[in-house]
This record gives structure tokens, sequence and C-alpha cells, in this order.
């Protein structure tokens, strides 16, 4: 037996934990695959089940902080066909799927000495919650074991072909440690979207989505509602969150199974832990104030990491100030190839004494914008075909890459514009008629002004935290001071910084364009912008 530590029961490690023979895995990858076949052949090789049911719980003992062997098999080597100073070593493989599609690789306990092809139970826990699933509930799992030999200690070989070859596969009925989380299938809102009520048709009124998947496996549950309105008026919109497997006890009156933030009542932040009312020790509800100017908020929770986040949307999309002077479609499902052109910024023109720039800045316009792996695009400087283009354009992104060799775009794609990474992009475009630019630049968006740490310049202190996933928001730096806020990207070339500014105001974005100076708004010291410009959202929290 060995010694376990509390530290592994916990279950917050999230390395592999292999054994010491020197023969480390990874428990996704796999052993490798290009060693030479061993003189021993499969043919004389025979593997035995041992166990067809393990309950990780018989092999750890808490308490004693010990853990046994779990027996997979035991292996039987025809007489006098084992090769001179040689040992056997065995991997055990284990998938949820029958075709082993999804698995992790076990490095079992040395076999010199003993037939048992044995692997610790620890073992066996991490890789399957790291890598299979964080589902504690007893379930059928398939099980193989691919043998090696070590001539001399050193010498190592598979037994029979890479892929091919597989001893005694066979399912399991396996249940792994518990490791206290508990689950719900569904979630619902609980507030002023369904009037606070606790009835059982109105708990359940504002259910959240999920895909599919196993809970465990994708903790990730999301609803848009309504922000909410009073004679008209935009009023607070307050909300906590109850889970499937608490409704009869709410439905019968238990309120303190809602859960809230770990704050307090009326706590008005974006995102936070979800805490239930009953460890909280009274009301937590969430708060989004009626001044932030939305239309309506999506609430994403991860109910495995116990946290939430809120994104204020608004219905109306962004403003430009101006008329745009080039339009965007593509493959994408939103745009469908002219059902949809997505209007780009104008740069502002005017006022500048460099005519060979502001012939330039004339026929210029950008875009912050998501672009998936595979969607295709391309510009028109109006909404609808006609002088439409794309790779016909000199395309680059260098500034993104650093590699001219390197692309986030197909070069050879026809003369629609391709993606090969998906990502947020700030798309810089020139239409001047046999000289068009497309430019892929970095999604830099910055606060510049009295309220920015960078004061009036675009540096690394005024830029705003970028999101990796296509419903994100720009998040800016905390406001230095109770002033006017300016924010802006920076398109290069000597280009001011003003010429592509933005403000978010009523909860939409406001872009200048072309235009003169913005009405102004004034934001408090501690506060940020939030910025969702999928949907061209913004806001001051």
């Amino acid at each position: 037996m060995k010694k376990l530590s509390l530290y592994m029961m916990a279950f917050l490690a999230m390395g592999f934990a292999a054994c010491d023979d020197g023969y480390n895995f990874d428990p996704e990858a796999g052993p490798q695959s290009n060693l030479p076949e061993s003189l021993l052949k499969v043919d004389d090789v025979t593997v035995t089940t041992t166990s067809q049911v393990i309950n990780l719980a018989d092999y750890l003992n808490v308490e004693t902080e010990e853990e046994t062997p779990v027996s997979f098999g035991a292996v039987t080597v025809r007489d006098g066909a084992m090769p001179a100073n040689t040992i056997l070593k065995a991997v055990v493989e284990m998938s949820t799927d029958a075709d082993f599609s999804k698995k992790i690789t076990l490095d079992a306990e040395s076999l010199d000495g003993t037939n048992e092809i044995c692997v610790m139970p620890s073992t066996i826990q991490d890789a399957y919650y790291n890598n299979l699933t964080h589902n504690p509930n007893t379930k059928q799992v398939y099980v193989r074991t691919i043998l090696y030999t070590i001539t001399n200690g050193e010498s190592e070989a598979i037994v029979g072909k890479p892929g091919e070859n597989y001893f005694d596969t066979h399912t399991v009925t396996f249940t792994p440690l518990n490791t206290g989380v508990k689950i719900s299938n569904k979630y619902y809102i609980v507030g002023t979207p369904n009037g606070w009520s606790n009835s059982a048709t109105g708990a359940v009124a504002v259910p959240f989505e999920h895909s599919d998947a196993d809970v465990y496996d994708d903790p990730i549950f999301t609803v848009v509602i309504d922000a909410t309105y009073d004679g008209g008026n935009r009023a607070d919109t307050w909300f906590s969150i109850l889970a499937g497997d608490d409704v009869d006890a709410f439905v019968g009156g238990d309120w303190s199974v809602l859960y809230g933030n770990n704050v307090g009542n009326g706590d008005e932040s974006l995102t936070g832990v979800l805490t239930q009312r009953s460890v909280f020790g009274g009301d937590c509800n969430m708060k989004m104030p009626a001044e932030d100017g939305a239309t309506s908020y999506q609430i994403t929770i991860d109910v495995l990491e116990g946290t939430y986040t809120v994104t204020p949307l608004n219905d109306n999309g962004a403003i430009i100030d101006t008329d745009p002077i080039l339009y965007l479609t593509g493959s994408n499902p939103d745009y469908n190839w002219g059902s949809k052109w997505v209007p780009l910024i104008p740069v502002c023109n005017q006022w500048s004494d460099d005519a060979a720039l502001t012939a330039k800045m004339e026929v210029m316009s950008w875009i912050i914008i998501y672009l998936s792996e595979g969607e295709e695009f391309k510009f028109a400087p109006q909404a609808g075909w006609g002088s439409d283009f794309g790779m016909s354009a000199t395309v680059t992104d260098i500034d993104v890459t650093g590699d001219a060799n390197t692309h986030v775009f197909d070069p050879s794609s026809g003369d629609n514009i391709k993606m090969t990474k998906s990502g947020w992009y700030l798309l810089k475009v020139t239409n001047t008629e046999g000289a068009r630019k497309v430019e892929f630049l970095k999604p830099n968006v910055y606060l510049i002004g009295n309220t920015s740490p960078a004061g009036w310049n675009t540096d690394a202190s005024g830029l705003f935290t970028a999101p990796t996933d296509k419903g994100g928001q720009f998040v800016s730096p905390a406001f230095i001071a109770d002033d006017e806020v300016r924010m802006c990207v920076s398109l290069g070339e000597g280009i001011d910084w003003w010429r592509a500014e933005f403000i978010a105001n009523g909860g939409q974005i406001d872009f200048r364009g072309n235009g003169g100076d913005q009405g102004r708004v004034r934001v408090k010291t501690g506060q940020k912008c939030y910025l969702n410009f999928g949907l061209g959202s913004g806001l001051y929290k």
C-alpha cells in the first residue's frame, strides 16, 4: 500500500500522477508509437481480466491516507517465449467510448516479479477527472492493455503492431471518487424577469440554455433576459439563480436555496462567485442598474467553477456618426453573402495639412470584428454588390503574426478572404482604386485622455483587455479621474488617434466616423468601460 496525500485526496492537483518506473506518458496522447516490434509475439501472450467492477473508494482510505493498486488483468506468457533478460511493461487505456476516440492512458506499476497489471487509484482518478469527465457517477468504461518488453533494463519494444494489437479489451463498471461537486441538469432565473414567483410554473419560467453534453463536462449555462421597465422607463433588474434540484424546496417556500453573489444584496458586479443564500446568511441578489443603458442581459454561469458573468446588451446596435463608405459581407450565417452588409467605420479625414495622407484617409475604414476559422468575406463601397473585393487587394497580417510567412488567412483562397485562425481582429481597409489594401491588426483598444493611466498616449497602460471568445467584452483599465471619457484604436501611418475614436453612450458604442467632436460622457474614478463590439453595446460600471 502507498500513502496518499491529502492534497491528492482533495483532487486539486491538475497534473497527471504517474508511477516511478521511468516510463511516463501523457494521459491523453498515450505512449510513443515509433518503438520497434518486440521479439515476443502476440500469440505467445494472454491477458485475463481480473476486475470488471471498480469503485475507487474501495482502494483509497481517506482516513489512513493509504491506497491499494487496482488490478486490471493478469499476464501469462508461453513457456520459453520470453526473450532473455527481458521483463514486461503494461499500459492501460480507458475510454467512455467503445471506439476509444477519447481515452486516457494509465502507466501500470512495474511487472518485474509479478504478472498482475495494476494501476494506482490516484493515477486513475487524476487522469479520469482531468481528461475524461468530471462526472462522479458510476458508468461503463472500456479498457484495453498495451504490452511492451524491456530488455537489459533499457531496450524497449512493443508487443505487436502499434495501434493494432491490444490485449483484453473489455468493459468495467467504474465509479470514480466523489469529489463533492454536485451539478443540476437545469438552472433558472428568479427575480424581476419572472416576477419573483415561486409557484410551480413561475419558478421554472426563465430557464438557462445548455448543450446536450454531460453537465460535468460542459458546466456552462446561458440565458438572455430582458431589462426591467416600469411604466415605459428603465428600472433596476434584480435576479438570483435556482438549481433544478432545488425547485421543489423553493416552491415549498425555502428561499435560502437561491444562488446570488458573495458580496452583498444588490451588488452590481458583472462577474462574481455564485453563493447560496443559506451560506451567505441572507439575501444576496444581483442587480443591474437602470442607468446602464442595456435592453437585455446575457447571463453565463459556470456551475463547476461556481462563477457568473453578466453581459449587458443593447439591441439597437452601434452608432456611426457619419455615413459609412465601406461594407463587409461573407459566409457568416448572420451575413449570408449579401443578406446583410456590415458597415465599417470611416476614418475622420478632416483638418489635415498632409494632402497625401488626407487622400488615403478619405477612402480608409476600420472595424473590430470576430472572424472564425473557415469564414470567408469581402468588401464593397456600398451595402450591395458592385466593385466588391477581397484577395484582389493587398492583404497583410504581419502585425498579428509577426512573420511574413505565417498567416491568419488563406493566401490561395480566390478572391474571398478565407480565415485560417479564429479570433478578434482590427481590420483596416484602404479602398484606393488600383491599390486596395486590407490590413489585419491586433484588436488594440485604448483608453485615452484624463481618465486613462496612459494620459493622452496610446500605450500599454491604457489598453483594454481583449476577450478570446466571440461573445466576450473588451474591458478598459479603471478610470483614474472623474472626467470625460475618450477611447480609440490606433491605425498607424501618423494618423491621429482622434480620427478613429469612439465612446459608449446610452448603452451603445458611438463611433465618431468622419464627423466632428462627439458629445461627451463623464465617468467616475474606479469605473471601467465594457464594450461588446459584436453587439455594438457598451457601458460604464
